[in-house]
């Protein structure tokens, strides 16, 4: 069970980086303003933060 709900946690993880990476492409595809740079790494940063948690929730 621990097993299965470990790799589903990895998934989603992987899943909501996917999407993220994607969606950041796109938008610095369409404007490369100075703005949309400043919230793309703030939202990587959150990113790294959540996954981060998630890791640190599981092995413990």
């Amino acid at each position: 069970m621990t097993k299965s709900t470990t790799s589903l946690f990895k998934g989603v993880g992987l899943g909501m980086a996917a999407g993220l990476v994607a969606g950041a492409a796109g938008t610095l595809m369409l404007s490369d303003s100075r703005r949309s740079k400043n919230r793309l790494s703030g939202a990587l940063r959150s990113m790294e933060n959540v996954l981060e948690n998630m890791q640190d929730l599981f092995r413990s």
